[in-house]
């Protein structure tokens, strides 16, 4: 029963759990509220009539207090003219009865004979009239000497009042009245339910106004909810993306680490195979030279011979050499860089290579620099073997916050394998060197005959330096 109480709990919204929850405090809250209220209203209306109706008859009774401070008792005539007072007071349906008390609880004047004389323990209103204030009984539970009010049927106001000597303002006995309660009960009624109602309307109002700050901070809740989930949705798809460029990056190291080591093993056997053998053969044939001529005439031809080898093997080294070699890249842009693998190119193979650079005066990075030498280095070395030096251009733009290469050349083109494995070691090379950067490299044959290699670098838009 609680877990279902509780789960059913749960889900409401946070606007329908306020209201609910407000309507269990202020309820009680208000409802105790009224009822204090209403208490207050009605012993206000109560004392406020005794008032007036003990100001009326103290007025009458005035000529009979010096009589009353005399002793318990009054005369025959005075009660006679009390009753006639009583009666014309009657004529107004207002006063029921009428008692006078001794003060020490002497009925020394009734509207029933009967009484008189008679001592009857004082009642708490009875004291406070003693004490100087008016005392007041709406309806309340009979006394002993007031059975024969009771037997009316009607409701009664029960009122003390103190009368005192005009001279010494001593209290020497207290009147008591009983008067028609039903318009009182009327009115007291009537005061009664107006509290209850506005108590009831301030409830509702606060419970509204409640309600509806609940109901505003609801949404206000579910949209900020709504937006941090939105919010962490795209944090989770960033930390995804981070993730997979974290292992592509690491998948890039590794490749680079590889191709490097291949490309030291590639320099090394062309050192081997090429240069180191040219000379070791330079080396025996200047030995068997030393050996077998005995003149410089004798040892010309064979000189020239070496003189040969060992300028092609300068030149196989130069070669070697400048293939590892950057040039100075700090102070210059992609295009620049492009300009100085294109120069470069033409200057060993002496071919011309068409040129069209629309990057501007962006600079990039450095690593942005390199890798863009590198490309164009390696791609016209490619075409250059495999095309021979038919229509190699290279090409350099600005494509939104990119930059994009390409290296084409009108040559037999390449094999749909071959670009899409990209096995051999220089275009693993540039496959490397572009995913590092977080680029993408394609390799694609023309339609016209020829390959394309396009590579797409992302850049920091209106990045003009090293970054």
């Amino acid at each position: 029963m609680i877990a279902s109480l509780r789960a059913l709990w749960h889900s409401l919204s946070l606007s329908k759990q306020f209201a609910i929850v407000a309507v269990m405090v202020l309820l009680p809250g208000m409802a105790v509220t009224g009822w204090w209220i209403a208490e207050k209203i009605g012993d206000a209306v109560v004392r406020n009539t005794a008032s007036a109706i003990a100001i009326s008859m103290d007025g009458l009774l005035a000529p009979y207090v010096p009589e009353l401070s005399r002793g318990e008792q009054i005369s025959t005539v005075s009660q006679q003219r009390l009753d006639m007072l009583l009666e014309r007071a009657r004529e107004n349906k207002t006063i029921v009865s009428m008692k006078i008390w001794h003060t020490n609880g002497t009925v020394m004047y009734s509207t029933f004979p009967s009484l008189v004389g008679q001592k009857f323990p004082p009642s708490d209103i009875f004291q406070l009239a003693l004490a100087g204030e008016v005392g007041a009984d709406f309806d309340n539970e009979p006394h002993e000497e007031d059975v024969n009010e009771r037997m009316q049927g009607i409701p009664l106001l029960e009122v003390y009042a103190p009368l005192r000597d005009p001279v010494t303002r001593k209290i020497v006995a207290v009147s008591e009245f009983y008067a028609n309660g039903e318009q009182l009960g009327r009115d007291v009624r009537s005061a009664v339910t107006e509290s209850w109602l506005f108590v009831c309307g301030v409830a509702a109002l606060m419970i509204a106004f409640l309600s509806g700050i609940a109901v505003k901070g609801g949404q206000t809740i579910a949209k900020q909810q709504a937006l941090l989930r939105e919010q962490v949705n795209e944090l989770t798809e960033l930390l995804q993306l981070n993730e997979g460029l974290r292992e592509k990056l690491r998948v890039a190291n590794e490749n680079v680490s590889s191709v490097n080591e291949q490309v030291l093993q590639h320099v090394g056997a062309d050192l081997h195979d090429g240069p180191a053998q040219r000379l070791s053969y330079a080396v025996m044939r200047l030995s068997d030279l030393r050996r077998r001529t005995r003149t410089v005439d004798a040892a010309k031809p064979a000189i020239d011979g070496l003189k040969d080898i060992l300028t092609e093997t300068l030149a196989d080294i130069r070669r070697l050499s400048g293939g590892l070699a950057l040039p100075e890249l700090q102070d210059c842009t992609l295009a620049e860089a492009a300009g100085l693998a294109v120069k470069s190119h033409e200057d060993y193979t002496g071919t011309v290579v068409q040129k069209s650079f629309k990057s501007g005066d962006f600079a990039g990075s450095l690593a942005q620099r390199n890798c863009i030498y590198r490309l164009v280095q390696e791609g016209l070395n490619n075409s250059y073997k495999h095309a021979k030096a038919r229509a190699q251009s290279v090409s350099l733009e600005r494509a939104g916050s990119a930059v994009v290469l390409r290296i084409a050349d009108h040559g037999p083109g390449i094999s749909k394998a071959a670009s899409g494995s990209v096995k051999g070691l220089g275009l693993r090379g540039m496959r490397a060197r572009v995913d590092a950067l977080g680029g993408m490299l394609t390799i694609t044959e023309a339609d016209g005959g020829g390959t394309i290699v396009e590579a797409i670098l992302p850049t920091i838009d209106g990045q003009h330096g090293d970054g």
